[in-house]
């Protein structure tokens, strides 16, 4: 019998814009993907059929897989490689507008309490409250919880009566230390919007808005009381001039704070502070690393700590 000269001691690989037609028996005689502890693949072709043959290939064997970060066209592809994924703590998922979710709420049930870090993208799709809530009850562990929000009213006075309920629903994450909503990377305004460009600042003032609606609604709710950070946007730079009716959010980062009046009374309030910052507040909040937008995710070097 030969000896397994596969890499047994690679424990992260990371692909970014590959083409993963046709390859996986070819990798899988260089890299031990039961050995593998980190694995991410985003931009890459044919990445739902190589993800579900290492599933089957792999079946019945004991992954040592901690993080998961795919972009793929369907979950499906995903049912074997989670079924053996015991050990997962880590889960970031991109998927297409039209893929149903079901096969990972199935999932979920099952690994979910291992989770401590969970970021769904289903472009410009809203979470259905429905979904969310029962998602949010398979992963009651989660310290970290990124999800995409469609075309979205920025100001918390004007919040639909779906948007409350998935902030009702982090109730169930005692434990939850940053979310990450990510929202779409140009907004293109309706006619009688045009005159009314958003400009930078107005954006900035906006979403500084809404951070405050954020943390305001859960601290009178008690809800999410280790709750530290909350990021709004993508980090995303236009390649092209945006027309004169469209517009772009940027990522914007901000830290739980108090703001207390001349009676004594105590308000959460979001206080805008660089990435970095939340990296020095919390060596593991790394979800932003693997923002879905970006140009490299999984940490392009130097990114996470841009000033």
């Amino acid at each position: 019998m030969k000896d397994d000269k596969r890499l047994s001691n690679l424990k992260e690989l990371t692909l970014n814009n590959f083409s993963l037609e046709s390859i996986y028996t070819a990798i899988a005689d260089i890299i031990d993907f039961t050995a593998l502890e980190r694995l991410t693949l985003f931009g890459c072709e044919e990445a739902d059929l190589f993800l579900e043959e290492m599933g089957t290939q792999t079946l019945g064997a004991a992954l040592s897989l901690r993080h998961l970060a795919v972009q793929v066209q369907d979950d499906t592809c995903l049912e074997d490689i989670l079924d053996s994924c015991s050990n997962l703590m880590s889960l970031h998922l991109r998927w297409e507008d039209d893929a149903d979710p079901s096969a990972l709420l199935g999932r979920l049930r099952d690994l979910g309490s291992s989770l401590r870090t969970l970021a769904l993208h289903q472009n410009r799709e809203d979470p259905p409250p429905d979904e969310w809530d029962r998602i949010l009850s398979y992963c009651p562990n989660l310290r970290q919880l990124g999800c995409q929000l469609s075309t979205y009213v920025f100001d918390p006075n004007e919040w639909c009566n779906d948007f409350p309920e998935v902030l009702d629903a982090l109730g169930q994450l005692p434990d939850l230390r940053i979310v990450h909503f990510r929202y779409v990377r140009f907004e293109e305004l309706a006619r009688f919007e045009w005159r009314d460009f958003r400009k930078p600042r107005e954006i900035t003032w906006e979403v500084q808005r809404f951070a405050n609606g954020f943390f305001q609604y859960l601290d009178d709710r008690n809800l999410c009381p280790k709750l530290k950070a909350l990021a709004f946007g993508v980090n995303w730079t236009p390649r092209r001039p945006l027309a004169a009716n469209e517009y772009s959010v940027p990522r914007h980062c901000f830290i739980k704070g108090w703001q207390t009046d001349a009676l004594n009374r105590r308000t959460a309030i979001a206080v805008p502070v660089p990435t970095y910052r939340l990296r020095e507040l919390d060596p593991e909040l790394d979800i932003l690393d693997f923002d879905p937008e970006c140009e490299w995710v999984g940490g392009l070097p130097g990114r996470f700590l841009h000033r």
